[in-house]
């Protein structure tokens, strides 16, 4: 029997070819799929009588481990391979599934093992559990991810109450699931049974999440007290204090391990990251990308580049006096009633004054706004040629230039982006993602304009954000979405992505060109684009005021990489100064 291995199918139609494949003798090919299905899902009844059923066609569970090789073979196969081994080698299959775990944590293979887990002992048993600890989940997830994990450990802490590598172990995963009063108790009785340098940096990281800090000190101070070798205590301890904003702390930490190891890969990033912390200037971060750039392979510098790095791990927030003031009066009750008069000195984003007028307005009042000069070039006019005006004036009022947009799918792909953790990677990929499970494809123009028509008027925002800071995410995840749709030259996602970036000084820009930073970095067709084009953005600015869409240019130029062109990277460096180095005056 023929089939295509790399087409994925139904845990049914796997089953379906498996049976085919067992009438017909091919047992090897019915053990993929058969794989294939139990893998979908490992506690399903049906399924696993069909593996019931081709382990009695290959005459027992021994033989049919050899429809199973390891060698070059997928964790679904691995882990049927660990079920057929148990019998035997319950250490071994123990090992086995929790190396599968690692790679597909959010398959529940670890329940497998509960009814036979109890017969390995207590230090094999200790040992293949260990590999749990690199498992990697968001913390949204962990408590669901980690269930099987943990209902497999405390079945074996019953079954080997003397084995003190179960204990921390456990401790560490438990508070990974956020179940963390439970975790300081395990991590508690782990230190005082077994004490060890493991389990004190597990009370240590406990008693952090239970807010006991002190405790968590003590228990640091402990574990080097324990263990020979300080650095890995030192790099824990050190991140603890980095977590909590120590920041002198936590670099006094970092250069104890430099001074041990100048060349340790996660001191390193870590103390230029902490040294950026401290003083927030342009070129300390940029430092750090330089160095997270020459060693790609290092995910601790990768990760704190990019949290350092705005419009890229973090989203700086919008700085309009406009919203310095909605932010004031959303303070005093009753402050947004009546006539709320807001004076500005120079025009501002029509995003920041249309979120002022609709918050105000939802208050019960109305806004009465002076701008006391309109900057020049005259942001009210588009930066080159776009096929849609976004916004309409009326002097210095701004309105919408699209009407409400009437497909709701596009305020629901909009919403969605915007109220997740913002991470530009992310926002790209997911932007599409969304897009696509909507059937907002995007590759025509009545489709773009109904998502800038969502972005223009934004869809409810949750509890936890300001109208404005809402507004601002939406403007973001529109260009996220859009830069992230197939294709670019002649598309009409271009088109849109250029609107947004013609409005020059406006939130609906930025997140354009935050956006363009992302997708041009990794695609050179929109880099060549998008390079010349923001180029002359910032050549063009105002002569006067604030202007939101300049620390995004600068920042997405940057991203391009300018290693051909030193005098404009390096001019770029300098001009990002003036927007991220600490002011005279500042906190």
């Amino acid at each position: 029997m023929n089939c295509d291995h790399d087409q994925p199918l139904t845990p049914e139609m796997d089953a379906t070819v498996a049976r085919v494949a067992m009438r017909e003798g091919d047992l090897r090919h019915a053990a993929h799929h058969v794989a294939g299905a139990v893998a979908a899902d490992p506690e399903r009844p049906d399924l696993l009588a069909l593996l019931d059923e081709l382990v009695a066609a290959a005459g027992g569970a021994e033989a049919a481990l050899a429809l199973f090789p390891l060698q070059d073979t997928w964790y679904g196969a691995a882990a049927v391979h660990a079920r057929l081994l148990a019998g035997a080698e319950p250490g071994k299959a123990l090992d086995l599934l929790c190396q599968t775990a690692v790679v597909r944590p959010d398959v529940p293979f670890l329940r497998w093992a509960l009814p036979w887990a109890d017969k390995v002992p207590g230090d094999e048993a200790a040992s293949a559990v260990s590999q749990l600890l690199a498992i990697e989940s968001p913390a949204a997830t962990a408590q669901a991810t980690l269930a099987p994990a943990l209902e497999l450990l405390s079945r074996l802490r019953t079954a080997h109450p003397n084995a003190g590598d179960l204990w921390w172990t456990s401790a560490v995963l438990v508070r990974r699931a956020g179940r963390y009063d439970e975790a300081f108790q395990l991590a508690k009785t782990s230190f005082e049974r077994f004490p060890s340098w493991r389990s004190a940096v597990a009370l240590a990281n406990a008693s952090r999440a239970v807010d006991r800090w002190d405790d968590a000190q003590r228990a640091w101070r402990a574990a080097l007290e324990l263990e020979g070798d300080p650095v890995p205590v030192l790099l824990d301890w050190a991140d603890g204090l980095l977590d909590r904003g120590e920041l002198d702390g936590a670099r006094s930490k970092y250069h104890e391990v430099l001074q041990r190891d100048d060349a340790h890969p996660w001191a390193i990033p870590s103390a230029l990251y902490v040294e950026w912390a401290r003083n927030p200037q342009a070129m300390l971060r940029l430092a750090l990308s330089r160095w997270a750039d020459q060693h790609p392979d290092n995910a601790r510098a990768r990760t704190l580049a990019d949290r350092a790095t705005p419009w890229v791990g973090r989203l700086p927030p919008p700085e309009e006096a406009t919203v310095g003031a909605l932010a004031q009066l959303s303070e005093k009750a009753g402050a947004m009633k009546g006539k709320v008069r807001l004076d500005l000195s120079h025009l501002e984003s029509p995003s920041s004054q249309v979120a002022a007028r609709r918050l105000i307005a939802a208050q019960g009042g109305t806004l009465a706004l002076k701008v006391g000069a309109v900057p020049s070039p005259d942001p009210r006019e588009p930066f080159g040629e776009v096929r849609w005006r976004l916004w309409q004036w009326d002097g210095t009022t701004a309105e919408p230039g699209l009407p409400a947009p009437t497909d709701p799918a596009a305020g629901s792909v909009l919403a969605k982006l915007a109220s997740s953790r913002f991470h530009a990677a992310d926002w790209l990929a997911r932007g599409r993602d969304i897009a696509r499970q909507h059937g907002l494809a995007l590759q025509t123009h009545d489709q773009v304009q109904e998502l800038l028509a969502a972005a223009l008027y934004p869809p409810d925002g949750p509890d936890w954000c300001t109208a404005w800071d809402w507004a601002y995410r939406v403007a973001h995840a529109a260009g996220f979405v859009l830069a992230g749709a197939e294709g670019w030259a002649d598309t009409p996602h271009r088109a849109g992505i250029w609107a947004m970036v013609g409005v020059r000084n406006d939130w609906l820009a930025v997140g354009a060109v935050a956006a363009l930073g992302e997708r041009g970095r990794l695609d050179p067709e929109v880099r060549a684009d998008a390079e010349p084009k923001l180029i002359a953005l910032l050549r063009d600015g105002p002569d006067d005021g604030y202007w939101c869409v300049g620390w995004p240019t600068t920042s997405a130029l940057l991203r391009f990489g300018q290693d051909a062109n030193e005098e404009l990277r390096h001019a770029l460096s300098n001009h990002l100064r003036g927007f991220e180095d600490p002011r005279p005056g500042d906190a």
